[in-house]
């Protein structure tokens, strides 16, 4: 099956457009089931409608309030034997769903378990990465969380000579940069591309390269199948990994000043981001001369009122 086949296979299911098709099933190397789950999985996806319907009631005209005796009767109304009626189909059905979940995360121990003795490699995986994307659905991320555990899998795999990732959710972590009046190294890892050991062997980690980047940025990095860097992912348009930015600023200042998408060697993202650091670099310098003047503005005029006679 070809690619076009799988993005109409995908847009028939999700009924999206082809441009986000193409982006989830890149993501996912075109793999239709994990990208349907990520499709499904993002908060956004119910977030629009929400924000929608908040808006409409925000501009809808608001009527008088009813008296406090008429409120409580309201509310001895709902909380009646017909609110709890209501009530029970959707305890049912969250029963019904807990219950699913259990049965996936049995099943997902048991592919994990005889699957790696009796299944190709290849088909242990596809399945255990199915079961993974629709258990990674029923719980909430910690971006902190999810960053630790992005390290200590990065380093498990490749060494401790990879980067010094953050800790914390990329808006904090460009936030501290800011701070530091320092770049912040962006690395996405998709564990899927045929590159992206490659890459984190002969370049992210290298020796050179990783010095280069302690020294000069705070740095970064996520598995676009977790919340954060897949909606991080989703912001910046990546089309292909493994993925290198480079970002400036913080909050709604925050803007990306060099990228790099695919397979690069240490040489290849030198030339990339040494240009930025050098055309960039400046406002850096120029904000902190400002941060110190007025620091020392301050703490002149306060010595200042101290030495005054009253």
């Amino acid at each position: 099956m070809d690619q076009a086949d799988v993005v109409s296979q995908f847009v028939a299911l999700t009924n999206c457009n082809d441009t986000e098709a193409s982006f989830y099933l890149e993501a996912a190397n075109y793999n239709l089931d994990r990208a349907v789950a990520m499709f499904f999985d993002q908060p956004s996806q119910g977030l629009q409608h929400r924000s929608a319907a908040a808006a409409a009631t925000q501009r809808a005209p608001q009527a008088d309030a009813p008296p406090p005796q008429a409120l409580q009767r309201q509310r001895r109304q709902r909380n009646g034997f017909l609110g709890q009626l209501f009530q029970l189909p959707l305890l049912v059905v969250r029963a019904s769903l807990k219950l699913v979940f259990e049965v996936v995360h049995f099943g997902y121990k048991c592919t994990t378990t005889v699957g790696n003795i009796v299944l190709p490699r290849s088909v242990t995986r596809a399945l255990q990465g199915a079961a993974e994307s629709l258990l990674q659905g029923n719980r909430i991320e910690d971006p902190p969380r999810s960053a630790a555990s992005f390290k200590q899998t990065m380093q498990q795999r490749y060494g401790t000579s990879c980067p010094e990732f953050l800790e914390t959710s990329w808006q904090d972590a460009a936030a501290q940069a800011h701070r530091q009046y320092k770049f912040l190294l962006v690395y996405l890892h998709s564990a899927d591309h045929e590159d992206t050991d490659q890459f984190c062997h002969q370049t992210l980690c290298d020796p050179t390269f990783t010095h280069y980047v302690s020294e000069n940025f705070l740095c970064w990095g996520g598995d676009v199948r977790k919340t954060d860097a897949f909606t991080f992912s989703s912001m910046l348009h990546v089309s292909r990994y493994p993925y290198i930015g480079l970002l400036s600023g913080s909050g709604n200042r925050t803007k990306r000043v060099a990228a790099s998408e695919g397979f690069a060697t240490p040489a290849d993202l030198m030339q990339v981001l040494q240009p930025a650091v050098e055309q960039h670099g400046a406002q850096f310098v120029a904000d902190q001369a400002d941060h110190n003047e007025r620091v020392w503005c301050y703490f002149a005029q306060a010595l200042m009122q101290c030495c005054v006679p009253w």
